[in-house]
């Protein structure tokens, strides 16, 4: 099987090849490495994204629903705080997309709130109050969610 070929196949195993190639100073196939790095790109931005809609939903939850506060919720915040600090620290050029996206994961996690929780759309904030330093910044003792 080419390695081209083998790049849709299975991707993993087209890596290694790749890696031994390169290892060994064989020539390699830019194309399929440009678009592995550019599909590489797009997951991170969907995982971060994802890791902010859910720490927001968790905070949102946590404000509004003190009576139903867990460690669960809890642990999901600290979690998903934790990964984008994980990422920001690795890749600090993901910063700005994280602070671009952050409008649209509080709006989604928003939508989310209210359909978990039941509670009126309009119980929460419109806005994201929390700037990505603040969200970033929380400490397991004091999530505080600005009404």
């Amino acid at each position: 099987m080419k390695l081209n070929d083998l790049y849709e196949k299975d991707e993993y195993l087209w890596r290694q090849q790749v890696i031994g190639r390169i290892d060994r100073g064989q020539s390699i196939d830019l194309s399929s490495i440009k678009t592995l790095l550019i599909e590489m790109s797009a997951s991170e931005h969907r995982e971060i994204k994802s890791f902010l809609r859910t720490l927001l939903l968790h905070l949102l939850k946590y404000h509004f629903q003190p009576e139903r506060r867990s460690r669960s919720w809890e642990n999901t915040i600290d979690r998903c705080r934790f990964k984008v600090i994980d990422f920001i620290a690795v890749t600090p050029s993901i910063r700005q997309f994280a602070e671009q996206v952050l409008a649209a994961a509080y709006s989604q996690a928003r939508t989310m709130a209210k359909k978990e929780t039941g509670l009126p759309l309009k119980t929460f904030p419109q806005e994201c109050r929390l700037s990505l330093n603040a969200l970033l910044r929380l400490n397991r003792y004091k999530y505080s969610f600005p009404s």
